[in-house]
């Protein structure tokens, strides 16, 4: 029972403290019946209150990759949508909502369009412009190699330079055959989606490398009606293409993605203009189709042996 008290009242004086001095500090006499006093009881310092700062909305990982890291960027609601300005876009309308961390994506097939068939087609290009109000040429396509291959002529009006240098790129003119609707995918899923759209691309039982032949000229409306375009459909090379499609709606389908037309008629886009517009276009293709200058000209083929994926601003060789 010594022991066990002995231990209390060493617990004790190793738990308690005192103000003034501990049992440590007084002669070992002087221990026995010490009276301890209670602990002392230190006021903490009042809390200081904390300055009214601006609140400030951290971005998302997402946002940061999007290209939005800049401190001014901080200072704003991340998720608010950019304004949209139509008229910065020659008044082309979304077809769906910007979304933070969500890419536009499309496939397609690039297509040259040869120098020989370069003065037929500038002359298309004219007629459209003399027959239509506000038509516009579509763009060169960006390759995977960032460079395009623009013809400068009368009806672009602009002067575009060529990004790729030497006589090829004053000689033809790369422009694209839509293989997919235009869809969105979110930026976490985008190296697993192209390497599932090679996969499914690499069953397609075609060859490599196989040609395109032009046929006349067709009128197509998008989906919502917002523009009319006028294009080059196929002679030859269209069952090709129409495998290619097949690809990529099986690519599609894990992605829960919209299918391409259920019968697809593949064409290269040659320009457009807003609205539905399709009587007044069909009216002056069928000019240009019946005309002799286009009945005459010299049998066109395209060698294929591309197909690109474009996600956002990168461009990705798939097949």
């Amino acid at each position: 029972m010594e022991g066990l008290a002995a231990y209390d009242s060493t617990s004790s004086s190793e738990t308690s403290s005192n103000c003034s001095s501990t049992d440590d500090d007084l002669p070992l006499e002087n221990r026995e019946g010490l009276k301890r006093s209670p602990p002392c009881e230190i006021e903490p310092p009042p809390c200081k209150k904390p300055r009214d700062a601006p609140k400030v909305l951290l971005p998302s990982p997402l946002d940061l990759l999007d290209g939005h890291n800049d401190i001014a960027s901080l200072e704003e609601p991340y998720h608010n949508s950019p304004e949209e300005n139509p008229a910065l876009h020659d008044n082309r309308v979304r077809k769906f909502p910007h979304v933070v961390g969500n890419y536009a994506t499309t496939v397609f097939i690039p297509v040259t369009i040869p120098s020989e068939f370069m003065p037929t087609f500038d002359w298309i290009l004219q007629e459209l412009e003399d027959n239509l109000p506000d038509v516009h040429p579509m763009k060169a396509s960006k390759l995977v190699d960032g460079s395009t291959l623009r013809q400068k002529s009368k009806f672009s009006g602009d002067g575009q330079e060529s990004n790729s240098t030497g006589p090829e790129s004053e000689k033809n003119l790369t422009l694209h055959m839509s293989i997919s609707r235009v869809v969105t995918i979110r930026y976490p899923d985008i190296e697993m989606f192209i390497g599932t759209l090679r996969r499914c691309l690499k069953e397609v039982k075609i060859d490599k490398r196989f040609q395109l032949e032009f046929g006349p000229l067709n009128c197509f409306v998008n989906d919502d009606s917002t523009r009319s375009f006028a294009a080059l459909t196929l002679k030859s090379g269209g069952l090709e293409v129409c495998q290619l499609v097949d690809g990529v709606n099986k690519a599609f389908v894990p992605y829960a993605l919209p299918q391409f037309y259920e019968e697809p008629n593949p064409h290269v886009s040659v320009a457009w203009v807003l609205g539905d517009k399709s009587e007044m276009m069909i009216a002056v293709l069928d000019r240009i189709n019946k005309s002799s200058r286009f009945l005459d000209h010299p049998k066109t083929t395209v060698q294929v042996g591309q197909v690109h994926c474009r996600v956002g601003q990168e461009t990705y060789n798939v097949w």
